[in-house]
């Protein structure tokens, strides 16, 4: 009887420590996502340095230029 009351009190141990580790863990990662969501409120509102008026953006067909397909790559994909 009595190793019987041993076991039982060693597991509700362990599942207290399982539960400290459970709480602990959940803690950290609201801090961590509080954190982020602050960092990226930040980077958000912060002036990045550019003006994005006046800009010019173009096309330019390369297609009679007959370039080698090392360099045509470089033209391929650069869409906005």
């Amino acid at each position: 009887m009595g190793a019987g009351l041993t076991a039982g009190r060693e597991r509700f141990g362990l599942r207290r420590a399982l539960v400290v580790v459970q709480v602990a863990v959940s803690l950290v990662l609201v801090a961590g996502a509080l954190l982020f969501t602050r960092s990226l409120n930040k980077l958000l509102t912060v002036d990045s340095g550019f003006r994005q008026e006046g800009i010019l953006m173009m096309q330019v067909g390369v297609g009679r230029l007959n370039l080698t397909p090392e360099r045509r790559h470089l033209f391929q994909g650069r869409r906005c």
